[in-house]
């Protein structure tokens, strides 16, 4: 496709996904984690990770690649609210209306200020570390509520 890369990655072969993530930067990281403690669980896991995340819509082609037939996270690693995950959710509610399995879950750090001191960052970086947790969370809450056995 034109525009910037897409990396696609999952935890599963041969199959389809039981849910799809959507997550960029610091939120990727805890993506993986996430993806390789529902292994075990038999969770099949979808990340999609753009190179790309300014505002740009002719950047967003890869929404496309998204069905809507599995439930859908837009994790980030930023805080909640008026940000990249809000609009990246709202297209994906307009490409895909009236298709979404479920509406698209949002999963972002506190909402709060991000420091710029050091020492507080540490403090700050200790509320998302806990992501990879809350992904599987998500995964695992919203994959019991959808039959992905079509």
């Amino acid at each position: 496709k034109d525009g910037f890369p897409l990396a696609v990655v999952e935890n599963f072969v041969d199959s389809s996904p039981d849910v799809e993530v959507i997550a960029y930067g610091g939120a990727s990281e805890q993506l993986f984690d996430a993806m390789r403690s529902l292994i075990p669980e038999e969770i099949k896991v979808r990340g999609f990770l753009p190179s790309r995340i300014d505002g740009d819509i002719d950047a967003l082609w890869w929404l496309s690649e998204l069905t809507g037939k599995v439930p859908i996270i837009v994790a980030e690693h930023g805080t909640s609210g008026f940000n990249w995950g809000s609009e990246i959710a709202a297209q994906i509610h307009d490409v895909l209306h009236g298709r979404l399995a479920l509406p698209v879950k949002r999963l972002a750090s506190a909402n709060d200020v991000v420091p710029a001191d050091r020492a507080l960052e540490s403090g700050f970086q200790c509320v998302c570390a806990e992501t990879a947790n809350m992904f599987s969370f998500f995964v695992v809450e919203i994959s019991d509520k959808v039959d992905v056995t079509e």
